[in-house]
């Protein structure tokens, strides 16, 4: 679906929801895109995939669906247009709900993928603005080149996405995409911390079980 109402901030986290499940979803799950805010499925198909058994507990059930149909060429990934006219609106609390609710399991629950993907960003992602902007100092004259280049081809994408998938305020994409990038990595570390540590809630329950539990006492020795 397609985000009518869109405000500055609003259009700081959902964006990247949409970049990772355009750009790189078969790359980091080894799946077809897929978003839960519309998604459709033939009673037939999801019985022959055996419904929700065993999925009870998933966080993202519809991956799994979607990767089995895609294997027989039997899913579509479709994008709201004149003919498909749906849209969302949802506000910046429940998009950062959200992000961490999905972050973590979209990169398997794996602390070295996070790390990975923060470095990355980082360094290839927020690193060429960076050097745009202060390289210029003592870098070499082809590298700053490089870098401007790299530079607006991220924010080219970026305004793609954003223009893809929502109507309002995508202007805004043309100067801030290094600061979505920062939200972005901040999202996927607190998303990680608050699985292996915490606590997230979804619809009123707790998805996820902390690996590290602290007990304040021993229980006695009889």
């Amino acid at each position: 679906p397609i985000r009518n109402q869109s405000g500055i901030f609003e259009i700081l986290v959902q964006p990247m929801r949409y970049w990772l499940e355009f750009v790189s979803s078969k790359i980091i799950a080894d799946r077809p895109p897929v978003l839960s805010t519309c998604w459709f499925i033939e009673s037939r198909a999801f019985k022959q995939l055996g419904q929700m058994n065993g999925l009870t507990r998933a966080i993202t059930p519809e991956e799994h669906f979607a990767k089995e149909l895609a294997k027989t060429n039997k899913y579509a990934f479709l994008r709201s247009n004149s003919q498909i006219d749906i849209s969302t609106k949802k506000s910046l609390n429940d998009q950062i709900a959200t992000a961490l609710r999905t972050r973590y399991p979209l990169f398997k629950k794996q602390p070295e993928y996070i790390f990975l993907a923060s470095m990355f960003s980082l360094v290839f992602m927020i690193g060429p603005f960076l050097i745009v902007l202060l390289g210029w100092i003592s870098l070499p004259y082809w590298f700053i080149i490089l870098a401007v280049v790299t530079s607006i081809l991220l924010a080219s994408s970026h305004v793609l996405i954003l223009r893809a998938s929502c109507k309002t305020n995508w202007w805004v994409s043309l100067v801030n995409f290094p600061l979505v990038i920062a939200i972005e990595v901040s999202l996927i570390n607190i998303s990680m911390y608050q699985y292996e540590v915490g606590n997230i809630s979804w619809k009123g329950r707790n998805i996820c079980l902390p690996v590290m539990d602290i007990t304040p006492n021993l229980p006695k020795i009889d």
